[in-house]
Formats: structure tokens, C-alpha cells, sequence
């Protein structure tokens, strides 16, 4: 997309740990200003290229890594090793700021106000005992010989709002409120559990979280506290380091009652302890087969994925009062309010796996399952961790609606979450029967509630974007005019996907429990039936176009007037996920209503065995004619995978005509010139990783008719080629 949310930045997560007793990460600071305005006034359309920070020239000579590593070498206890090197032939200097603050719980008056206010206090030169309910913790800071402590600042953790109080002196603050004070100078008593302070009124208070860059880069000194105590603080520390030198700034957190390390010696071997412990954690996960070069991809990835863990808090009905004190009775009103509507029962205070901390801090449904199947391979506990609580009262709508993202709630996203839950079933050995119970009383909430997205009981749906923002001509979630329902091939294929799914989970749990022979009919029925009506032509009611041979969107007008919007896409590619094996050995009632089925339904199901079945959502037939398009280097096979939008809209662009008005789609395997979803995300082109995984799985699925076929399912690849595959 033109990453409208795009970080400038330049950071790289090089490290980490499940338990996270070793963390690493690196980042590039340039020496010269950094580049705001080149970044900020570049004036492009969405026609250019988006201008990245390593193209203003900042990084071509003369700039600074820092490495930054956390180590935990006991509980309660963590120790940081900052590293900075000069890439400079020049002698430079930087100032280092490790910075350490209280979430602001305190300034909004309601039934969730603490009391007392947690309070870091200045306790020596080199030393912070951080104050809370919790516990006392003391942050000790230390530094090698070429780097200069130049003193410990102090202020509150309070957003920057009042402009006239930020020109105000101390000394003015205390006539106009002098009961602020009172709170924060009462602090030091004989017991320490006394240190934390009753909640003041903070409205007034002058020192604000800005206050570090003010006293240092603006040198104005009546911003910080005189006090040494506050809810933010810092160590100032500076540096001047040669060409090419490096040097070491340390900080340590422990228990105030127990004793830290006082030599950057001792600080050293502990943290190289716990890079050792990761290394060899690396050692036994990452197979012996691969190369050291492909090692450190996947301890790299595995690191992205460690380090986007993030404390998410989302009070909905405390965010919506707050927006509608904000913006009236009118806010719910307005498209952005009325998608909020209903949600006040989301209450998350956990901790998710966010798509990126820096760049998209927010959960998206879709975007965590599949995180979910990654962080499976090193914490299983926190991968099934994450789906419950998607599934928990806490998120999924009373309907069963699963939250789509915190910006539309509302919205759905793909219903993958159920292909992960037998995933990561799957992966653990098949042992947690107790876990896929949970989860599969739960999606039959979840089912319910997308049973409604086919409200005339054809078995084909349709409802919005579906997680494929603008890979279509409009926003599917809000049809043009003219336009009364719109029926998808992507939408109904990830139905086939899920009903697929849910029946092999049921017959996973009917092994132990027969009463699930019911459900896994009742899942088998559905998926058949939406087998038959996606196959049908668009003519015939269906979402299959025989010219093209490929599934469709069909638009329907004043019935029984419909249009196939026949773009090839992603969307018509879905169906083909919807596949499998299954063993019946322990399911006779569902053997035996497969066995007898309608003859309608036999191009879905393969007897491969005694009791195997092959089940799929695409007809044989359709699959290989699918294959020869998919396969083509003019339409979707690319160098690096399947694209999400056919490549021959390059010279062809697509034209849909609504109510006598034209809307054309090409291909842009770049930067969109959609505004549809903002513009920060492309679905009309570029490769998408997670979908190329989901394809690669249903081919490998494929391979199972091969028992049976007297020649083997073979294709050309690509098409045009003499080569084949499958």
C-alpha cells in the first residue's frame, strides 16, 4: 500500500526469547539532523514511489548503532547492556536517555482511580527506587570509562495539554495550586511503605512528559522536578566515542531489598549467560538442515514475533464515553461512532501478539491467528493463550461475532481463527482434547453469527471487505447504489473452509466421545451444500463463470438481475483452500451418510480407503482448470508466488459499470492509487505471504488423490512450460 503508517525509521529485532530471559534489537540514529522535513514535505502522489529515509542521504556515512539487549538472570530481576558505535571515521558524540515511567492511571476521574499515585525517588547518584503497589524496585545505572552520568531527571507522567501551563514557571504553579504540591512533597517518610503518594489532582500539573527534551535539547530547566521524585524519570548520560569506537551503558532493575551487580564486568557475564541460553534454545528448535544463513532468518523472525508482544488495553465502553464527551450526542451518529455501537462489552487488558509494535499496535482477528500458528513452534502456551481469549466473552460480540480490528470492530475479517485452532491442535500431537472442546463450543457461537452473511439460504455469502481491503472495484462493506447484495467467492469459500474444519474437528473429538456424531453430520451437510452452490454458474445461481473458468463476485441488482464482477483475484482463488482428508474409523454414522449422499454431491468426495475420505469444496475439474490460470506467468505465478491479482489487468484494466457510471481496477503490484482503507494497504497485486502459505498447505492436501488416480494429478509449471508439478 502508500504506508500511510509507515515508520521512518530504521530498527531491526535481531533477538529473543519466549520467557524472554534474552531480548536484542538495533537501531539506527544518523549523526547529521534527522531528516523530518525531507520526510514530511515530499509532496508525492500516490502516483510516486514513497520516499524511504535511507534515500535523504542520512545513513550514507556517519551515523550511530545502538544495540540495545535485555537479560534476565533470576526472577524479578533484568538487566540492560545499551551499545553504541560510532560508523563514522570522525570523533562524535550522542547523549543516551534510558527513560522509565508509570502508566497514567491517575488523571481520569473514575471508579478505576488508584487512590495513590506510584512515585520513582532519587536514592543516590546513580540510583531510582521505583515505588508501587507491587513492591519497591530499585534501578541502578552504570556506564564505561567513556561515558559521562550527568545527572537523573525527574517529572510526571502527564500528557501535554495546556499550552498556557507550559509557559508558566514552578513558581507560578505553586500559587495557582498549591494543593498539587502538597501530595508530592509528603513523600519521604521513615516507612518505605509509605513512599506512595495519594492521588493528586493532576490537571494542573506543570511537569509533563515532554519535560526531558525541553531541560536537554531546549536547555530550559524549570521543566524538570527539584524534588528527585516523579511518575517518569531518566538517567542523562553523554557519550564521545572516536571513529569506529564503541562503548557500554547499563541499567539493572531488582527487588530494593536484595543486592544488584556494581561492575560493568559482572553485568557482562550476566548477560552473555542468557545469550548463551538463547543460543541453545536456537540450537535444539532450528532443524540441522539448514544453512547458517537461514538460521538467523528464522531466529530473526522468530524475534519479530517475540518483540510485538504488547500489553492491549481497550476499554470500549470507557473509549466511547470518552469519544461522545468528546464530540456529543451526534458522535454515534457518524460512520466512525456507529461502528462502535454494541461493543461496549470488549474489555481487553491482556497481552496480544500486535501485527508490529512501532508500525500497526493493534490487533486485527485474521493478522493474530496466523500469528498464533507461528508462535506455536516456540510458546504453545501463549499461541493457544491468544486464540481463547478471541473467543472469550471478553471479545466475541453476545451474536458471536469475533472483533474484527480496533478500528471496526465490526467489520469481519476471515474466520481463520478456526483453521488455527486445529492447527496448533495439530501441532501440540493431538493430545489437548480439553483445549479443542473449549474452542469448538465457541466457534459454534462464531457460526451462527456468520450464518446470517447468507440470509436467503442459498449457502453462498457475502459480508464486506473481508480482510482484503481493496481488492475489488468499491468497499464491499458499503455497495454502491443499485447494488442490494453482493454474493462472494472469497466470503463463501472461507465458509467452506470453516464448516470443512469444524467437521474434522468433530470427528477428532468423536474418537473419545460419540455424542459429536451429531455435529460432524450436521458440519458435513453445510460444507456440501455450500459445495454445490458455489459450483454452479453465475447464470445458474452459483459463483462460477465457464468462459473464464474461475469463481466470481456476482453483484445482484432488483432481483433476478445479477453481473459477475469478474476480476481474478485472490477472492475467486479461496475456494480451493476448502480441502482435505478425513478418517471416518470411528464416525460409522458419518461414513455411512457420506456413503449414501446425493449423487449432486459426489464431485466433493473421494472414498481414498476403508474409512479415508477426500473432501473438497472445488470439483476435480475446476481445480485443474483453476491450476492453468494460477500457474500462468501473464496471470498470477510470479518469481516470488502467487500475486493477489491476476497481472493481465496490467494492460487490461477491468471496467464495472454501477448505475451508468464506470469504475475501473487494474494491476499495481506497488503503491495503490486506491484510497479505499486509507490507501495503506494493496491487494492488487502484491504477494501476501500468508496466503501463498494457505495455497501451498491445500496443494500439498491435494496430493492425497494421488492414492487413488491411476495417473497421477499432474500440472504445468508454469503453464506454458514442459515441467510439472503436483
Amino acid at each position: 500500500g502508500n504506508h500511510g503508517e509507515d515508520v521512518k525509521e530504521l530498527y531491526y529485532y535481531l533477538d529473543n526469547t519466549p520467557k524472554h530471559n534474552y531480548m536484542k534489537a538495533l537501531y539506527k540514529y544518523p549523526q547529521a539532523e534527522f531528516p523530518y522535513n525531507a520526510l514530511i514535505n515530499h509532496n508525492r502522489t500516490t502516483a510516486d514511489p514513497e520516499l524511504e529515509i535511507l534515500e535523504t542521504g542520512v545513513f550514507e556515512k556517519d551515523y550511530w548503532d545502538v544495540q540495545v539487549e535485555y537479560a534476565k538472570p533470576v526472577a524479578h530481576t533484568i538487566v540492560c547492556r545499551i551499545t553504541v558505535m560510532n560508523q563514522s571515521d570522525q570523533e562524535a558524540s550522542l547523549d543516551i536517555i534510558p527513560q522509565f515511567y508509570f502508566r497514567n492511571t491517575w488523571s481520569k476521574p473514575g471508579p478505576d482511580t488508584p487512590a495513590t499515585v506510584p512515585l520513582f525517588q532519587g536514592v543516590a547518584k546513580d540510583g531510582i527506587d521505583a515505588v508501587y503497589e507491587l513492591g519497591i524496585f530499585r534501578i541502578n545505572f552504570s556506564h564505561n570509562k567513556e561515558v559521562t552520568l550527568n545527572s537523573l531527571l525527574f517529572t510526571n507522567n502527564n500528557s501535554v495539554t495546556d499550552t498556557m501551563a507550559m509557559l508558566l514557571s514552578p513558581d507560578d504553579h505553586n500559587s495557582l495550586r498549591p494543593s498539587i504540591q502538597s501530595g508530592f512533597h509528603s513523600m519521604i517518610q521513615s516507612g518505605r511503605s509509605s513512599l506512595i503518594t495519594p492521588n493528586p489532582t493532576h490537571g494542573g500539573d506543570l511537569y509533563k512528559k515532554d519535560a526531558f527534551h525541553r531541560y536537554i535539547v531546549e536547555n530550559n530547566k524549570a521543566v524538570v522536578k527539584r524534588d528527585n521524585s516523579g511518575t517518569k524519570c531518566c538517567a542523562w548520560l553523554s557519550v564521545r566515542l572516536p571513529g569506529k569506537g564503541k562503548t557500554c551503558v547499563y541499567w539493572q532493575m531488582f527487588p530494593a531489598d536484595s543486592v544488584g551487580e556494581s561492575s560493568v564486568r559482572k553485568l557482562d557475564q550476566l548477560v552473555e549467560k542468557q545469550r548463551l541460553k538463547a543460543d541453545n534454545f536456537y540450537h535444539e528448535l532450528i532443524p540441522a538442515r539448514a544453512t547458517p544463513q537461514e538460521a538467523i532468518v528464522c531466529r530473526q523472525a522468530i524475534a519479530g514475533l517475540l518483540w510485538s508482544k504488547q500489553l492491549y488495553l481497550y476499554n470500549m465502553e470507557q473509549k466511547n464515553k470518552e469519544l461522545r464527551q468528546m464530540y456529543g450526542k451526534e458522535y454515534f451518529k457518524s460512520k466512525f461512532g456507529h461502528k462502535r455501537l454494541g461493543w461496549n462489552h470488549l474489555n481487553c487488558h491482556d497481552i496480544l501478539l500486535m501485527p508490529d509494535k512501532w508500525e500497526f499496535p493493534w490487533f486485527a482477528a485474521w493478522d493474530l491467528a496466523f500469528h498464533c500458528v507461528s508462535a506455536a513452534h516456540v510458546d504453545m502456551a501463549l499461541a493457544k493463550e491468544q486464540l481463547l481469549l478471541l473467543l472469550s466473552d471478553r471479545y466475541m460480540h453476545q451474536n458471536g461475532q469475533i472483533p474484527g480490528c480496533e478500528f471496526d470492530l465490526g467489520d469481519p475479517n476471515p474466520p481463520i481463527i478456526v483453521w488455527a485452532v486445529w492447527k496448533i491442535f495439530d501441532m501440540d500431537g493431538k493430545k489437548d482434547l480439553p483445549f479443542l472442546k473449549t474452542c469448538f463450543n465457541r466457534l459454534i457461537f462464531s457460526l451462527q453469527w456468520w450464518n446470517k452473511m447468507d440470509p436467503t439460504g442459498m449457502f453462498l455469502y457475502g459480508h464486506g471487505f473481508m480482510g482484503l481491503d481493496n481488492i475489488s472495484l468499491f468497499d464491499r462493506s458499503e455497495l454502491p447504489s443499485g447494488v442490494h447484495s453482493l454474493k462472494q467467492a472469497d466470503c463463501t469459500g472461507w465458509m467452506g473452509l470453516v464448516t470443512l474444519t469444524m467437521l474434522k474437528i468433530a470427528i477428532e473429538l468423536c474418537n473419545n466421545d460419540i455424542s459429536y456424531t451429531d455435529m460432524a453430520i450436521k458440519f458435513l451437510r453445510h460444507f456440501l451444500f455450500i459445495a454445490r452452490a458455489i459450483n454452479r454458474t453465475c447464470s445458474e445461481g452459483g459463483l462460477w463463470d465457464e468462459v473464464d473458468k474461475f469463481f466470481y463476485d456476482v453483484a445482484y441488482y432488483h432481483e433476478p438481475h445479477s453481473t459477475p464482477v469478474r476480476i481474478r483475484s485472490w477472492s475467486g482463488i479461496i475456494p480451493l483452500l476448502a480441502c482435505c482428508s478425513v478418517d471416518l474409523q470411528h464416525c460409522p454414522l458419518v461414513k455411512s451418510f457420506l456413503l449414501k449422499c446425493d449423487r449432486h454431491f459426489s464431485p466433493f468426495v473421494c472414498k481414498l480407503g476403508e474409512d479415508e475420505f477426500f473432501l473438497t469444496l472445488v470439483s476435480y475439474t475446476k481445480m485443474k482448470l483453476m491450476l492453468k490460470t494460477i500457474f500462468s506467468e501473464d496471470e498470477f505465478l510470479s518469481p516470488y508466488g502467487i500475486r493477489s491479482m491476476s497481472k493481465y489487468y496490467e494492460e487490461n484494466p477491468y471496467s464495472f459499470e454501477v448505475n451508468g457510471t464506470p469504475i475501473s481496477i487494474s494491476y499495481l503490484p506497488g503503491e495503490s492509487d486506491s484510497n479505499l482503507f486509507g490507501g495503506n494497504s494493496n491487494w492488487r497485486g502484491p504477494i501476501w505471504l500468508c496466503m501463498n502459505y494457505l495455497f501451498v498447505e491445500c496443494m500439498e492436501k491435494y496430493s492425497d488423490l494421488d492414492r487413488v488416480f491411476t495417473v497421477p494429478l499432474s500440472i504445468h509449471y508454469p503453464t506454458k512450460s514442459a515441467s510439472v508439478c503436483l
